[in-house]
C-alpha cells in the first residue's frame, strides 16, 4: 500500500530539515521560528492542494514536538491544532490525513492531559479513516495509547494491518514492539518475543521510551522477567558505550 505520508515525505523532509536541524541542535526558538516561516509560505512552496493540505497536518503536529522541547504548557497550543483538526478542509487527501491526525491527537491528550479516548470512540473514528492515511506513525500512536490503557481491539486492529502489509526493513522495530503491546494486552505475551524486542532496540530514544513508557506496565501486568532486566541492562551499557565514543 502507498500511504499518504510516504507520498509527500520527500517534501516534508525539505519542508522540515532546517527547523529539525536547529531543534537537534538545541536551537528551540529558532527551530520554531523556521517552520513557522515555512508553513507561512506553503501555499506558494506546493502547489497542489491536496499534498499541501496533508503535508501541512504534519508541519502542525512537528510544531507541536518542537514546544514540547521548551518544557512549557502546551495547552494552548494543542487545543488550536485539535480545534483545526475538527474541520474539514477541501480536498480529499488533506481529509484523509486530518482524520488520521485527529486520531493521533487524541491518543496523545489521553495521556498528555488526562482527556480520556475511549476504545469504542477509536474503532468508530478509524471506520471513517483511509486504510492510506494509517501509516506506521498513526499505529505507534494508537498502539502506544492502547497498551497504556489497557484496550486490545485496537492493538489488534494494529497487528492485523501489518500481517496485511508488510513493513520495510526500517520499520520492523515499530511493528515488533506493536506486536510486544497487543500480547502484553492480550496476555499472549512471551518472553522469547520481549527478549526479541529488546535485542532490535538500538538508540538511546528507543531505549528511553522502553523505560519510560513499557517496562512499568509489564510489570504490572507480570510479564517482566530477569531474563529481560540482565538483557535491558547490557543494552543501556552498550548504547552508553557507543554514544561516548561518538
Amino acid at each position: 500500500m502507498k500511504y499518504i505520508l510516504d507520498r509527500i515525505l520527500p517534501e516534508l523532509r525539505e519542508l522540515m530539515g532546517a527547523a529539525l536541524r536547529l531543534y537537534e541542535a538545541g536551537k528551540l526558538t529558532e527551530a520554531l521560528q523556521e517552520l513557522d516561516q515555512q508553513l507561512d509560505r506553503l501555499e506558494v512552496l506546493v502547489t497542489d492542494a491536496d499534498r499541501r493540505e496533508a503535508l501541512r497536518w504534519n508541519l502542525l503536529h512537528t510544531r507541536l514536538g518542537i514546544i514540547a522541547g521548551f518544557g512549557t504548557d502546551m495547552r494552548s497550543e494543542m487545543d488550536a491544532f485539535l480545534a483545526e483538526l475538527r474541520e474539514p478542509v477541501s480536498t480529499a487527501m488533506g481529509n484523509a490525513e486530518r482524520e488520521s491526525m485527529l486520531v493521533r491527537q487524541l491518543t496523545i491528550r489521553d495521556g498528555m492531559l488526562a482527556e480520556p479516548f475511549t476504545e469504542q470512540e477509536f474503532m468508530t473514528m478509524l471506520e471513517r479513516i483511509p486504510p492510506e492515511a494509517c501509516s506506521i506513525r498513526f499505529w505507534s500512536d494508537v498502539s502506544l495509547w492502547a497498551f497504556r490503557n489497557g484496550y486490545a481491539e485496537p492493538l489488534q486492529a494494529a497487528v492485523e494491518h501489518a500481517l496485511l502489509n508488510p513493513a520495510p526493513a526500517h520499520e520492523v522495530t515499530v511493528w515488533k514492539r506493536i506486536h510486544l503491546m497487543f500480547g502484553s494486552v492480550s496476555g499472549s505475551l512471551r518472553e522469547a518475543a520481549l527478549l526479541n524486542y529488546i535485542d532490535c532496540v538500538d538508540n538511546l530514544a528507543q531505549l528511553r521510551e522502553l523505560e519510560v513508557s513499557i517496562i512499568e506496565r509489564l510489570r504490572d501486568r507480570g510479564q517482566w522477567s530477569e531474563a529481560a532486566e540482565s538483557s535491558l541492562q547490557n543494552l543501556r551499557a552498550q548504547l552508553q558505550r557507543t554514544e561516548l565514543a561518538h
